[in-house]
């Protein structure tokens, strides 16, 4: 803000069009505001409150203010020619340094050093209080800087005329005396100067975190390439082992109940009809590398292996930067044309192996009907994968559709899943329902 309104005064500070878009490419929270009841200067001394009300019009705003939240402001003048009518320039005093008790009607601002700091006056809507004066360097009107002038009081107190002779009589006649007394009295000059550089680089720095915490706030409001979903955090509690990035089965450890082995097996080739559209086999090509490559050639009953397994799919799917949810699929039903469709809803963990999927809280049974939903920015499919070790012959009618082979080919157990399956959303026939364009791909035994 300090250095938005320096360098307009630099650039004579009259055109309030440059002083507006100067203001809209400001990534602070910065609003002009406008004096109340600067004909009660009387007033403003004696209860030493200020009055401030936003405006949206920029020819009568005096003051540019930073919003502290709801509670303070920091306010700086914006042009002393506002201030020339009857006391107002007092009031300016009042809140800043640098212009003496007995300001000149007519005056420049040439710089701002620090932004005077108000607090809302309570139970006195509009009425502020002064927290912190601020700093302002000011000229004549010919540019020659003010000088000498005695510093500014929150409320000028009237001081007796001291008897200068009888204060001057006995350090006359101590000439080392007065040469130690300044010699004291430097140092707290010095200190002085030291506090307002102090408040100035903490104003600035109060600035600077204000800018990052909009930074922050902006990166938040933009939508993540690839977050970890809650669920992933669940299936952590439920698997109790770390997950290691496995790219080869021969990197794969004999854990969960699941034996991996490099058995032969017997690659299901899907029925497909139609054509397939460019645009899923290039997102299945793309999500291809991310796919662990692990076989297994039994059926593994466990519900909490399988969640295993899909849970070090997940950590590899979120290395290659793929959203990626936890859901659950069954064949959509309700009208004779929906044979190559699915149906899938959002899936939670609630328990060792239950989950929680449209309402309905599923035991453990179901959870091998848990499915990675796998999708990016670039495109509207979606990649399907389950994780070797499903047992299908229960839910024949579900996987049938998935794999896009005859219930009566499935054998029981998927060995390997070569492939995802890439499916479009169909809001036509439903709310949550997807088409199987391109099948997954599995060995079974």
């Amino acid at each position: 803000m300090l250095n938005l309104v320096n360098s307009w005064w630099g650039q004579g500070g009259k055109d309030r069009k440059e002083l507006s878009q100067r203001i809209q490419r400001s990534d602070l929270s910065l609003q002009l505001y406008r004096s109340v009841g600067l004909d009660t200067t009387l007033t403003i001394v004696t209860n030493r409150t200020f009055g401030f009300a936003p405006t949206t019009d920029s020819n009568p705003a005096e003051w540019l203010c930073y919003v502290w939240g709801d509670r303070e402001i920091l306010a700086l003048p914006l042009d002393a020619r506002l201030f020339e009518a009857g006391n107002a320039m007092v009031v300016v005093a009042l809140l800043f340094e640098g212009l003496g008790n007995e300001p000149p009607a007519k005056l420049s601002f040439r710089r701002a050093d620090r932004a005077c700091r108000l607090t809302p006056v309570p139970g006195a809507r509009g009425r502020y209080s002064l927290k912190e004066p601020g700093l302002l360097e000011v000229t004549d009107r010919s540019g020659q800087p003010l000088k000498d002038l005695p510093p500014s009081s929150p409320v000028p107190t009237p001081v007796a005329t001291p008897d200068i002779e009888k204060i001057l009589a006995p350090l006359r006649a101590l000439p080392q005396r007065w040469e130690s007394l300044v010699s004291q009295l430097q140092p707290l000059a010095t200190e002085r100067n030291r506090v307002q550089e102090l408040a100035a680089t903490i104003n600035n720095v109060l600035i600077a975190v204000e800018q990052m915490r909009q930074e922050v706030h902006d990166l938040a409001s933009r939508p993540a390439v690839a977050p970890r979903p809650p669920e992933s955090a669940q299936l952590d509690e439920v698997s109790h082992i770390a997950a290691p990035v496995l790219k080869d089965e021969s990197e794969v450890p004999k854990r969960a109940g699941a034996d991996y082995s490099r058995e032969l097996t017997r690659q299901v080739e899907p029925e497909l009809s139609g054509t397939i559209p460019a645009g899923a086999t290039d997102f299945r090509d793309r999500l291809q590398p991310s796919l662990i490559n692990l076989r297994i050639h039994r059926v593994d009953p466990m519900p909490r292996n399988y969640l295993v397994r899909l849970k070090d799919q997940w950590d590899l799917l979120l290395r290659g930067n793929w959203e990626t949810d936890l859901v659950h699929f069954q064949a959509a039903t309700g009208n004779r044309d929906m044979d190559g469709f699915l149906h899938l809803a959002e899936a939670k963990i609630e328990g060792p192996a239950r989950f929680r999927a449209s309402g309905v809280l599923f035991e453990e049974a179901f959870t091998i009907q848990l499915a990675l939903r796998v999708r990016d920015s670039r495109s509207d499919w979606i990649g399907l994968l389950v994780a070797p070790g499903v047992p299908i012959d229960k839910y024949k009618d579900s996987f049938s559709r998935l794999i896009r082979s005859r219930p009566s080919d499935v054998p029981a157990v998927i060995s390997a899943v070569k492939s995802p399956a890439i499916l479009q959303p169909e809001p036509t026939h439903g709310n949550g329902i997807w088409r199987v364009v391109l099948p997954l791909q599995v060995e079974l035994v």
